[in-house]
């Protein structure tokens, strides 16, 4: 069995506060949950009205389900241009950095 996870280091902005924060980050799990992603985890670092760190991390059964997540995406991103797009206009979060994480429990 092998599990994949997609995870992104988010901070809050200045000036926003640890609620819109949280807000932002539900609207982005709810997202993500629609559009097939298995299961997302927030994990919250440091205090969120000072300097909100945010890991937010989609979990996928393996490769081979993040990657057909990733073609439907590619076909049609309209929905998450959509989301993207009107988040933009009012900004919470910035996302810094990302990477994938591959437990593949048959190496153990």
């Amino acid at each position: 069995m092998s599990v994949l996870n997609e995870i992104w280091v988010v901070e809050g902005l200045e000036g926003t506060t640890r609620r819109q924060q949280k807000q932002r980050l539900l609207e982005w799990k709810a997202l993500q949950l629609a559009e097939g992603v298995k299961h997302v985890d927030i994990w919250e670092g440091g205090y969120g009205d000072f300097n909100g760190t945010w890991l937010f991390c989609m979990i996928f059964d393996n490769a081979e389900e993040f990657g057909k997540l990733t073609d439907k995406y590619s076909a049609d991103s309209s929905t998450m241009d959509n989301a993207t797009e009107e988040w933009q206009k009012t900004p919470v979060l910035k996302f810094r950095s990302g990477g994938l994480l591959h437990l593949a429990e048959d190496l153990a």
